[in-house]
């Protein structure tokens, strides 16, 4: 699915229609969304982590980020500019999502550069998936500059790797998540919405040569 195409009209923001683009849709968005802070915390994301989540969509994971994450702290983009109009307004009209302040941005071709911010953990949940290969480079090239040493980057649905695409970078695939089991030793996938023919496996994590 092209995500970029996708328009959203005032009655589709009203009622929500916007959940039935993402996987799950509308019965799974909660439990979907509050799965990627789950994963996150589990691999020893904290309150004081600075979070770029690339491809946030009409925030269901931001949600519950914004909410654990340091005032400040979480920044949102998305190639969609509907999808950012929706996570802004989710923001605006929640008192305590308000007042963390997120980021939320329209970002086109992974330009995080001029977010002008170093992020310490970056999430893209199902989007490198979505891309070719000379998106999936200028993804690495641009989300290298705006991430500090000690950073950790995760990618779902990575079924799509090629050591290649870190070749020119100081970047390096630390480890492959290949199942729930490596997460945690009694996580169900399936009470967090997602039937046993979807996965979200390897999930991938990216960080700095040594």
């Amino acid at each position: 699915m092209d995500y970029s195409a996708i328009k959203l009209s005032d009655a589709d923001i009203q009622n929500s229609g916007y959940k039935q683009y993402l996987g799950g849709g509308k019965e799974h968005w909660e439990t979907r969304g509050a799965f990627q802070l789950y994963f996150l915390q589990r691999v020893g994301l904290k309150p004081h982590d600075r979070l770029l989540d690339a491809g946030c969509g009409p925030l269901r994971s931001g949600v519950h980020f914004i909410h654990y994450l340091d005032a400040g702290h979480y920044c949102g983009i998305d190639i969609n500019p509907d999808f950012i109009r929706v996570a802004r307004e989710t923001a605006a009209q929640d008192p305590v999502l308000h007042k963390k302040s997120p980021k939320l941005e329209h970002v086109e071709n992974f330009n995080f550069p001029r977010l002008d911010s170093a992020f310490t953990c970056v999430l893209a949940f199902s989007v490198l998936n979505h891309c070719d290969v000379p998106m999936r480079r200028t993804f690495f090239e641009k989300i290298s500059q705006v991430i500090a040493p000690e950073s950790k980057i995760y990618l779902t649905h990575g079924h799509w790797w090629q050591d290649s695409l870190l070749s020119h970078l100081p970047l390096t695939l630390k480890r492959s998540i290949a199942s729930p089991r490596e997460i945690a030793p009694d996580l169900d996938m399936q009470k967090w919405g997602w039937p046993p023919k979807e996965s979200i496996f390897p999930i991938l994590e990216v960080a700095h040569r040594p």
